[in-house]
Order: C-alpha cells, then sequence, then structure tokens
C-alpha cells in the first residue's frame, strides 16, 4: 500500500508526504514550502504546495503545478482525486464573497498546462468542490463525487465530467449532504439530518438509492473511504470532537462495523481512517490518523486486513473480521488535514 499525507495550515512546517507501507520509506514531495497530498493513483500524488494545486510522480524533484485561470478570477487549488491522468478537487474563486471555491477537472496527461474544466452550476456566491474522481481513461474523466451549494445548503454532488452532467445525491429531508469517495458506481459520504446529526451514508448513483451507514448509539458518522463492499470512516460517540473512532464496514454486513480504534495500542487516540484500497490478493489497507499520546503528535497508521472468503456472505460477525485485521503500522509523526465532525481538523 502506497499513501500520501500532508499538513495542516496551522503548522507552516509542514510537508507533503508518501509513503510506501513503512515509515522508513517516507519521502518529502516538498521540502521547503507548506505543501499537503490529498491522493494517489499509480505514481501520480495529487495536492497543494502554498494552496497552489500540485503533481507529483515520487519524489519532490518531480513536482509541477496545475494551472487556472486568474484571468477569470481563479485563484490556487488543490488536487483531492486523480484517476488515469485527470485530476480533480477544487479552485479558489475570487469573483464573489472571500474564500469561495469551484469544483475544478483538469487533465495533466493531456496538457499539462491547460486550465481546468470548471464543474460548478451554482451562482457567484456558492460554492462547489470535488474530492474523488474515480473509473477515468485516457480520453474521457469518468466520475467525481463531492458537493455544491444548492438551494443555500451543501449536496452531496455526483458529476460526469462536466457542469452540466451531474446528479443530486441529496436525500429528501436532509439538512446538507457531501460524497467524499467513489468507486465502482458506489459513492460514499454523509447526510446531515438536522441539529447537526451526521449520518454516514453510500450511494448507488441517485438520491433515492441513499443507505445509512449510521451504527446505533453513536452521535455522528461519516464515510471517508470506498472500495468494492468496503466503507472506511470515523464515529463520534458523543459530540466531542475528541471522541473520534475510525470504523470499518461491510456492506453485506452493515450493522456490524469493525472498530479501527479497538485494535489500536491505548496510547493511540482520536483515530481517523481516510482512505482504503485493495491489492491483487484481496487484502485491504486502511489508512488514516491517531493522535500518540506518547509523543503529543498526530502520526500516519495503516492497517492491514485479509479479508476471509466468507467476508462477502451477510452475517459474518465482527469478531470474525476483527480477528483477521492486522493492527496497525505506524508511518510517523506527521500531521494531516482532513475534514471531520467540525470542520477541517
Amino acid at each position: 500500500m502506497i499513501m500520501v499525507g500532508g499538513g495542516v495550515a496551522i503548522d507552516p512546517s509542514s510537508r507533503a508526504a508518501l509513503w510506501r507501507g513503512t515509515a522508513a520509506s517516507r519521502v518529502l514531495l516538498e521540502e521547503t514550502l507548506l505543501s499537503q497530498a490529498y491522493s494517489i493513483f499509480g505514481n501520480a500524488q495529487g495536492g497543494a504546495v502554498n494552496d497552489l494545486a500540485a503533481l507529483w510522480s515520487g519524489t519532490a524533484a518531480s513536482g509541477s503545478f496545475l494551472l487556472v485561470d486568474t484571468a477569470a478570477q481563479y485563484t490556487g487549488g488543490h488536487v483531492r482525486g486523480i484517476s488515469n491522468g485527470w485530476q480533480a478537487g477544487e479552485a479558489g474563486y475570487a469573483g464573489g464573497a472571500a474564500g469561495h471555491y469551484r469544483a475544478a477537472l483538469w487533465h495533466a496527461a493531456s496538457n499539462p498546462d491547460a486550465y481546468p474544466a470548471i464543474l460548478h452550476f451554482g451562482g457567484t456566491d456558492d460554492n462547489s468542490i470535488v474530492w474523488g474522481i474515480d473509473g477515468a481513461t485516457a480520453a474521457t474523466p469518468g466520475q467525481q463525487a463531492g458537493a455544491a451549494t444548492v438551494d443555500g445548503s451543501l449536496h452531496a454532488i455526483l458529476w460526469n465530467g462536466s457542469a452540466a452532467a451531474y446528479v443530486d445525491l441529496h436525500p429528501a429531508g436532509g439538512v446538507s449532504s457531501q460524497a467524499y469517495a467513489l468507486h465502482g458506481g458506489r459513492q460514499a459520504g454523509y447526510v446531515d439530518v438536522g441539529g447537526d446529526a451526521l449520518r454516514a451514508t453510500v450511494w448507488q448513483g441517485t438520491a433515492a438509492s441513499a443507505i445509512e451507514l449510521h451504527p446505533a448509539g453513536m452521535a455522528d458518522s461519516l464515510a471517508f473511504a470506498l472500495r468494492d463492499n468496503w466503507v472506511a470512516g470515523d464515529v463520534y460517540p458523543t459530540d466531542d470532537p475528541n471522541s473520534r473512532r475510525a470504523l470499518l464496514w461491510n456492506l453485506n454486513d452493515r450493522g456490524n462495523p469493525i472498530d479501527l480504534s479497538a485494535l489500536m495500542p491505548v496510547n493511540y487516540v482520536y483515530a481517523a481512517a481516510r482512505g482504503i484500497d485493495a491489492d491483487p490478493t484481496g487484502r485491504l489497507s486502511i489508512v488514516g490518523m491517531a493522535f500518540n499520546t506518547q509523543t503529543s503528535a498526530v502520526e500516519a497508521v495503516m492497517w492491514t486486513y485479509d479479508p476471509p472468503a466468507a467476508a462477502g456472505v451477510p452475517g459474518l460477525s465482527t469478531a470474525a473480521m476483527a480477528a483477521l485485521i492486522v493492527l496497525l503500522m505506524v508511518l510517523g509523526g506527521w500531521s494531516v488535514r482532513t475534514p471531520g465532525r467540525n470542520g477541517w481538523r
């Protein structure tokens, strides 16, 4: 499993980084400036340097910037997802109120100096963002998942490569929603069902297909990563942001998620799961972060899991699955910037 990470804006010493499964393998993708790496596809990594959209191919020397049309009042940007030569994320927009952003889609493989296609379909003071991209080919951009302002609130959105080709995934009765990940025709994120109560949700391309993953007794839940029938994310047992725990759901047995936090050493708390992938043998790698109380640092972590042949059968017990998880590879002290219950953490 190869993973990427980066730093929080409040820490000017943080740098985009790349790991290849061990702490010793860490490579800094940016050695001088504040930077984050959010996404990876093959040997390509995407993120930002000083809020300018950036690409790498495994080394700091390989770094390059993606352009935005400053004449149209776009400023900087971030690459949140990569798929087969396409990059998706957002560009800052200075044409409205301060701090606005527009969903953007670059194709650096065909023209690294081209401006992105802007997927934004709302008004001047609305926002939109792409969190993930999947299914791109060399010629076509596949699908993009994210969120956009609709009627004054954020709605989970599924784009098909252009501003005109989108599906509003927001379910009836929800207050707001976002889609953070997509794979194989599914999308994962959350729905605010009212009273700031967030519910991890999976869709299959329509608002009506929304399935809630929220575990009983939890205050909030969010889904951030998706691979086949597996979803990784967070739950909050209470309204305290520091109660966060990392979770893994099997969509064939979604009522029995695995508490990844419970598998960690006691000195690791506030764990979060942010990415998931599978190798050719089916082994899952779940990556995220946790706070190490011994070092007082947020550290990148990875769980690995070999699903049994029966893992696709409904009713497989949580204990049976959890027993097969190989805990945790600590990839080194490194702050990461990710969306959480109370904004970016």
